[in-house]
């Protein structure tokens, strides 16, 4: 399980002391299978208003990618922070997304205008 809190924020945090411990813990048991723990979504999800196109904010992503990328046994991640299951590729591995326990979000993927108030559902009760 690898953190990715950044306290007070929405979005995760991947810094240079998780980075270290991450390249580190799969070199040591380099013949062992590994399924990386996270707790943020690290992929585009398709919910714009989710997580946007990678930027300044998301560079924790691309030190994420850089770290797992050397590491063959890394096998799979695990992420949450998503009201919705989904399943993608990230740094040439299986990401699988948890849904949430309660709440799912819709599935709408048409345009949004992320300056005006849509009135959309976005929660399934």
């Amino acid at each position: 399980m690898c953190d990715t809190l950044d306290e007070g924020q929405e979005t995760g945090e991947f810094c240079g002391q998780r980075a270290k411990w991450l390249h580190q813990t799969p070199t040591d048991r380099s013949n062992t299978p590994t399924l990386i723990g996270l707790h943020h979504l690290l992929i585009l999800s398709g919910f714009k208003w989710i997580i946007s196109d990678p930027g300044p904010s998301l560079e924790w992503i691309d030190r994420l990618d850089k770290t797992i990328r050397p590491h063959s046994q890394v096998c799979a991640i695990t992420s949450g922070h998503m009201n919705r299951a989904q399943v993608r590729r990230f740094s040439s591995r299986l990401v699988s997304v948890a849904p949430a326990t309660s709440i799912q979000l819709t599935l709408d993927l048409t345009k949004i205008d992320m300056t005006v108030q849509a009135g959309r559902k976005i929660l399934i009760e």
